[in-house]
């Protein structure tokens, strides 16, 4: 009769299984569940001098489990650039009834695989500062008619580091809407002021082009060579990427070259321009 045993003990706890998910599915459907953490957000946010629209309310999942003891709150800022983050709230399950008991963290810092918001806002100040390439950029264009830019955001900037530590201050003028309309010159003292001199990746300045014609290695040679002659452009590692409409698939690829071996139509080079 063991079995049946067995089998009994499977059955309740298969009840109290189906119970507690009937439980969670019904504390997250409740208006007052989700008013509640959403104004929490938003007023946790407000203490960190930013003002944010919360948006959807769910569970935290990981992997393909659910994760019932915790609230995941989307929220975007309203500052420029605008950030979109994750909060994470802590839920009493053993209360009845269930309960928010606060804030877990906010979603700012390297937690949960999230993307910074100091990385964003760095990213930002960086373009700013830069923008004065953009122009250099187009004047080299102008010699190979085929150029173009592949995106609205003409320039990026890879490898950005800055002083996490000084998180509050970059919140501040965040916050305080003063990275809006960043001029060139006001970018770059922030850029110097929060930035990271590191001696293993350095700074790179990357190019998205698109180039309207067939493409080869010569072809892609010369436009490197011409950003490599130009003075004044970046004194450190030029990242150009360039995605062509066709490329000559009977040569060998070389700044094409796909993880099987193939060609691709998008080339890239990399010049080191430090002196």
């Amino acid at each position: 009769m063991r079995w049946q045993h067995v089998i009994g003990l499977m059955l309740v706890v298969l009840l109290i299984t189906a119970c507690e998910s009937k439980k969670a599915e019904e504390f997250i459907e409740q208006e007052n569940t989700i008013k509640d953490a959403k104004q929490l957000v938003e007023n946790s946010m407000k203490e960190q001098g930013l003002d944010v629209t919360a948006g959807k309310v769910q569970y935290d999942n990981i992997g393909k489990s659910t994760d019932t003891s915790r609230l995941v709150v989307i929220y975007e800022t309203e500052h420029e650039p605008i950030y979109n983050g994750r909060a994470f709230l802590h839920v009493d399950k053993e209360a009845s009834p269930r309960r928010i008991l606060g804030i877990d963290h906010l979603g700012l810092g390297h937690t949960e695989g999230l993307i910074s918001i100091g990385d964003v806002l760095m990213e930002h100040i960086a373009k700013n500062a830069y923008q004065f390439t953009v122009p250099i950029v187009e004047d080299v264009m102008q010699e190979i008619p085929e150029l173009d830019w592949e995106e609205n955001e003409k320039i990026n900037l890879n490898h950005v580091q800055w002083q996490e530590e000084k998180l509050p201050e970059l919140l501040k003028l965040y916050g305080e809407d003063k990275l809006e309309k960043l001029n060139e010159e006001e970018s770059a003292q922030w850029f110097e002021e929060f930035k990271v001199d590191s001696e293993g990746k350095k700074v790179e300045l990357q190019l998205n082009l698109h180039y309207s014609g067939e493409m080869s290695n010569d072809v892609f040679e010369e436009i490197l060579q011409n950003f490599a002659n130009v003075e004044g452009l970046w004194s450190g590692s030029l990242f150009v990427r360039v995605k062509a409409e066709q490329f000559d698939a009977s040569e060998e690829p070389v700044y094409n070259k796909l993880s099987n071996g193939k060609g691709s139509s998008v080339f890239i080079g990399i010049i080191n321009k430090e002196k």
